[in-house]
């Protein structure tokens, strides 16, 4: 929250040379537009109560706890009259038709003794872009360090899962608090800056990759191999569907081979038993997993490791730099199966398998791992439950199968708070599902800070999907592609492998599939 006037009596700290003038003006670039930072000034009073007023009462309850709808002349007066040697306030301005409009505010108020300072922003909501917190909380920093500021601190409410994120992505550290209850965040000024220059200097890393980004394509018949018996949806005719889409895709788009992948890798995963029951069950021609519903075939543990030696294929292909992104069609799908059953269609968890194969081949930490598909990956979310470094995020159609998706399921043990399962209503539309994503899941993966994002890209969750409940279209799941490589680049240097897990329409499968192929390619 941004209070209105001044927090009480200061003791100026000793300036020191050379420091970042608070009054400077600054030209910067956010998306595609062109905007000035620079500190409120007297003239600057209407412009700050009309972006104040403009805000939705959601928003508004949102940062500040009770509805707010007007910011009167006097407090408006003393927020742009602020002593920018002692308190500077910075906004963001965009001039629209000769005019400058006020699209973010950054503040910081210091406190007695001169070390510490509360710091405040305000981001509109209908014009905010990607970075503008983030650059005015640098900028003040950057003020603060030379005036002798050690630490900034924030008080958060509990919905605000944004400014959380942020104050979590540049070293804030906060005491835990029930759900309903503010978080105080305290985060050093130099932390911030730490962040700020990695970020610079990773930046100048992926704007070269922009340049060369190339994205990699798996799909073979073999997967065909894997039969499991008419009628069934998950068949080898949806996955013909699909590979013939993918064959009509340009040279562009990087073939990647494929390979069967060692027990070894396996059994990063799942206990040695269960991999044997696997193996038996298809050698006395079972044609269904002992542990559950998933139809299995003589070719079906062959065609299964293949599919789990394709993922990590092309992860390999990614950390080597050959693409930036790949998308696997693989089949028989893995998010339901855990460490000890096969289900839900599922026989080897390749997304997992992925995940460990990073950790440990490639000395990767932090792995964060995105699933859209209708269901709930209960197998994904049971291998990583206790585990702080795998961060899973589920969207999914509530109460559904396999209903083992609980939202206040945050994690356990260590792995408390890497795990969130976010439920949709029954024919809901992809319009939901990206709010969600802005609300929940975004604050959650920025928080995280994974060095690399692994998508269960199930397309199940399209209109007119035999089996899913929700009215998601192509253009959905393309824009959930964008908001991954806006993270991916952000802070794993682009670095995503997709991996095929539901559809069962099978041309609504190919439409959504290519969707997310080229938009991955699009960056």
């Amino acid at each position: 929250m941004i209070p209105p006037s001044d927090s009480g009596p200061h003791e100026k700290p000793q300036a020191k040379s050379d420091g970042a003038d608070a009054r400077e003006r600054l030209r910067v670039k956010f998306g595609e537009g062109d905007y000035l930072v620079r500190a409120l000034e007297a003239g600057d009073m209407r412009t700050l109560q009309e972006f104040f007023y403009s805000h939705n009462e959601e928003t508004i309850r949102m940062r500040y706890g009770y509805p707010r709808k007007w910011m009167n002349d006097e407090d408006a007066y003393k927020l742009v009259t602020v002593d920018q040697e002692k308190d500077p306030a910075l906004g963001i301005f965009q001039e629209v038709e000769g005019k400058q409009e006020l699209r973010a505010i950054g503040r910081y108020y210091l406190d007695q003794g001169g070390k510490r300072a509360e710091i405040a922003f305000v981001v509109h909501e209908d014009t905010r872009h990607i970075g503008m917190a983030g650059f005015l909380i640098a900028r003040l920093a950057e003020i603060a360090e030379p005036r002798g500021i050690t630490e900034f601190w924030a008080s958060v409410l509990p919905d605000n899962r944004t400014m959380a994120g942020l104050f979590v992505a540049v070293g804030g550290k906060a005491a835990k608090a029930a759900l309903d209850e503010e978080r105080t965040f305290e985060i050093g000024v130099d932390e911030v800056l730490k962040s700020r220059k990695k970020f610079l200097e990773e930046k100048k890393i992926e704007t070269k990759e922009e340049i060369q980004r190339k994205t990699g394509i798996h799909y073979d018949s073999c997967y065909e191999r894997h039969d499991t018996g008419e009628d069934h949806p998950e068949s080898a005719d949806r996955y013909r569907v699909l590979m013939a889409a993918l064959e009509e895709l340009p040279a562009e788009f990087v073939r990647l081979p494929g390979r069967m992948a060692k027990v070894s890798e396996v059994l990063r995963v799942h206990e040695y038993y269960y991999h044997d029951l696997v193996w038996r069950d298809v050698e006395e021609f079972a044609e269904q997993l002992r542990t559950g519903d998933t139809a299995i075939c003589e070719e079906s543990y062959e065609v299964a490791l293949e599919a789990s030696g394709a993922v990590l294929n092309a992860v390999d292909a990614v950390m080597a730099g050959e693409v930036s992104t790949a998308f696997c069609a693989t089949r028989p799908p893995g998010h339901h199966a855990t460490a000890t059953r096969g289900m839900g269609f599922c026989i080897f968890n390749h997304v997992a398998i992925a995940a460990r194969h990073l950790q440990e081949v490639h000395g990767l930490k932090r792995i964060a791992i995105i699933d859209w598909d209708v269901h709930h990956g209960n197998g994904t979310e049971d291998i990583f439950i206790e585990d702080p470094d795998v961060l899973y995020v589920s969207l999914h159609e509530h109460g559904y199968y396999p209903h083992t998706a609980s939202d206040t399921q945050r994690g356990q043990g260590a792995g408390e708070g890497t795990n969130l399962n976010i439920s949709l209503p029954e024919g809901s539309d992809g319009e939901t599902a990206l709010l969600a994503w802005s609300e929940k899941l975004e604050p959650e993966v920025n928080a995280f800070q994974p060095d690399f994002i692994l998508i269960s890209a199930g397309f199940d969750s399209r209109m007119d999907d035999p089996i899913g409940g929700l009215r998601w279209t192509d253009e959905t799941f393309a824009e959930m592609t964008r908001r991954c490589i806006v993270l991916a680049d952000r802070w794993c240097r682009g670095r995503i492998v997709s991996v095929l897990e539901g559809g069962y329409n099978p041309e609504g499968l190919a439409s959504a599939a290519i969707a997310h192929v080229k938009a991955l390619e699009a960056g």
